[in-house]
Formats: C-alpha cells, structure tokens, sequence
C-alpha cells in the first residue's frame, strides 16, 4: 500500500511538472511559427526588391516593392500584409483562422538594401 501511495505522489510531482511545460513548448512552437512566417515575408520583400529593380533597371521605390510583395500567393497557416511606412515596409504576420497558429500575430519592419 504504502508503494501505491509513493508511485502516486510521484506521478502527482511530475504531472504538475510536465503540463505546465508543456504548455509553454506550445507556445513557443506558435511563436517560432510565426517567426517563419515573418521570415518568409523578408524573403518575399528581398525577391521583390530584386524583381523590381531588375524591371526598373535600377532602384526601385519602396512602393514598387510593397505591390509587387503584396501580389505574391504564399500559402500556409498565416496571412502577410505589406504596409509602407516611410522608407520602410512592415510585414503583418497573422494566424489564418482554423490553423494551429490563429490568433497570433506578428510584425517586421523590412527596410530597402
């Protein structure tokens, strides 16, 4: 008896261990997650960038980037948004809605070479 009663409490020790440890690996799992998803967006930015400049035959503006990013089809479990801000382009990373990742949201300035 008194064997039980040791293997419970130490099931108990660990089990109030582990859960909450779990639940912080399922939240840093959605958080690396998004941060693909942001480095899929600089990607996108970089790519356009040099689309853009290869068409323009020289440096593109900001603008350019922005639309030509925004018309690129990424799939996966998150939404990109390209927004100008100044010289600059913040990429919106967003969970898309029934995916492991809705609900969280990031963002990442992307600034021109």
């Amino acid at each position: 008896m008194v064997e039980i009663i040791a293997v419970l409490v130490i099931l108990a020790i660990l089990t109030a261990v582990a859960v909450p440890r779990y639940f912080d690996l399922a939240t840093t799992a959605k958080q690396r997650a998004m941060d693909a998803a942001l480095a899929t967006g600089v990607s996108v930015c970089n790519m356009s960038y040099a689309r853009e400049a290869a068409k323009a035959g020289g440096v593109p503006t900001v603008a350019n980037v922005s639309a030509a990013a925004a018309g690129t089809i990424v799939q996966g479990d998150f939404n990109l948004a390209y927004t100008v801000v100044g010289a600059t382009i913040r990429i919106d990373a967003s969970g898309k809605a029934g995916s492991p990742v809705s609900g969280v949201s990031t963002s990442k300035v992307w600034t021109m070479p």
